[in-house]
């Protein structure tokens, strides 16, 4: 084999090998972003209790 064909085979295996890793990097960083499978939801028709959030001035006149 001529030295052009090992130094083209040798970018692409180097070229391909950077992009596995970039994609299984990018992969296990948005598993990371997700909740846990067993977090507990919020319904969100009904959130509950809103007293723990102070309201302003103009909302208490308003409402």
């Amino acid at each position: 084999m001529k030295k052009k064909d090992i130094l083209l085979i040798g970018i692409a295996a180097g070229l391909a090998a950077a992009a596995a890793v970039f994609f299984f990097r990018k992969k296990n960083q948005n598993a990371e972003e997700k909740p846990p499978k067993k977090a507990p939801q919020v319904p969100i028709s009904n959130p509950g209790d809103q007293s723990e959030f102070t309201t302003s001035a103009s909302e208490s006149e308003i409402g």
